[in-house]
């Protein structure tokens, strides 16, 4: 059987194509052996989609105070069957899960699909219902009332995998943006609104005259952008990244790493970062939590478990990721 495999994941092409060919504005502009193509690239487009792979690993930082801590968390699910919708069973997406997390800090979660990666991130924002304890800046998150997790949402944000859905297709990328804004008493009045708004695209690299636009005039890359700056302009404090560049191409996914990097040092905002792709999550992340199952089955800064990871099912994760040989 022949297979055509179209994908923006340069490393499944490497272990898996024969041939390949590299496509830029409707043009294939490099074809022939992907040994060839991957190893001397000739087209500059090419180098440069080779030149976006994440690389390097994120610098390390001085010990700094805990923002958030996760202690015992569980999110189970039943499974309900028959006529009666009887309880038949339970899926455990999250079991009995531990986690610290410091300010300023990236701390990433990573893990095979169906994992618990983004229920657990759901979870800690109070967006999926749960027990244990999830205590943010002293404060026990799963003890307040709605009432009183509403200002607390300015602090806590999420940016979710999908550039294409998040954003509503109805709204202007000016009421998309000033709509948490609105919404937190951010500006006395539209104007002052407006002008938060510009100066968060130019922050998240988009011209400002931007903002009366609907999001399907945007690409991928800019809609990710503009999801990014709806979470920034509200200046939070811990931002959940769900997966925020698997949709994206190569090049593109460079550009929202680099943008990620610089708001986090500009307002010291704290991400949680889930992902699948640990080359992403090595350039971003400073610790490193590993998800089977529902469970973190190993934990630690990231260096570390880059450099010498300890459970089996961490040293297979990432042998399939760096193309190495599994010891033992």
């Amino acid at each position: 059987m022949a297979v055509l495999l179209i994908t923006h994941d340069l490393n499944m092409v490497r272990k898996i194509a024969s041939t390949v060919q590299i496509m830029h504005r409707g043009r294939i502009v490099e074809q022939g052996p992907t040994e060839t193509v991957m190893n001397s690239p000739r087209d500059p487009y090419t180098i440069k989609l080779l030149e976006s792979v994440p690389k390097g690993e994120a610098g390390a930082k001085e010990e700094r105070p805990v923002m958030l801590e996760v202690r015992d968390l569980k999110c189970h699910f039943p499974i309900k069957a028959g006529f009666l919708k009887r309880t038949v069973g339970t899926i455990k997406a999250v079991d009995g899960v531990d986690l610290t997390v410091r300010e300023g800090t990236t701390y990433g979660i990573v893990g095979e699909s169906g994992s618990g990666k983004t229920t657990l991130g759901m979870c800690i924002l109070r967006l999926t219902g749960c027990r244990g304890d999830i205590v943010y800046q002293g404060r026990d998150l799963l003890a307040c009332s709605n009432r009183e997790m509403r200002p607390l949402r300015k602090e806590l944000q999420v940016v979710f995998q999908d550039p294409f859905s998040s954003l509503s297709p109805r709204l202007t990328i000016e009421q998309i943006i000033a709509e948490g804004l609105q919404v937190h008493g951010i500006g006395g009045s539209r104007a002052e609104r407006r002008k938060i708004v510009e100066e968060t695209l130019v922050e998240v690299g988009l011209d400002p005259a931007m903002a009366d636009r609907y999001p399907h005039e945007f690409s991928g890359g800019q809609r990710q952008r503009i999801a990014i700056g709806r979470a920034v302009a509200l200046r939070p404090k811990l931002v959940v990244l769900d997966e925020p560049t698997s949709a994206l191409d190569m090049t593109v996914q460079a550009q929202i790493i680099a943008l990620l990097k610089r708001l986090q040092e500009s307002h010291r905002m704290t991400y949680l970062f889930i992902s699948h792709d640990l080359r992403t999550v090595r350039a971003l992340a400073d610790e490193i939590a590993v998800m089977q199952n529902g469970r973190i089955v190993e934990a630690g800064p990231a260096r570390q478990l880059f450099t010498s990871p300890q459970h089996p099912y961490t040293k297979t994760l990432f042998a399939a990721a760096f193309d190495l040989t599994v010891a033992g």
